[in-house]
């Protein structure tokens, strides 16, 4: 199957795995927001998981150049 689509053992591996981080930082429940929240109430703020999203540069900023990555592969 991985040769039929001219896709590499470490690209099957690497994209879903990429996007598994991605997506598990924006979900409001996720591990890293459940840990930003919790932070920020050991600190004495009250926030919730919806006003940490517009703020979340790092999954979006990995997003980017997956994507790229997918849409101008040559291989």
């Amino acid at each position: 199957m991985l040769a039929r689509y001219g896709i590499s053992p470490k690209g099957s591996a690497s994209l879903p795995d990429t996007f598994s981080c991605i997506f598990q930082g924006i979900i409001p429940y996720g591990a890293q927001m459940l840990v930003a929240i919790s932070t920020c109430a050991a600190l004495g703020y009250a926030i919730s998981a919806f006003d940490i999203i517009p703020l979340l540069f790092y999954p979006f900023l990995l997003c980017l150049p997956s994507l790229l990555f997918i849409l101008f592969d040559k291989k």
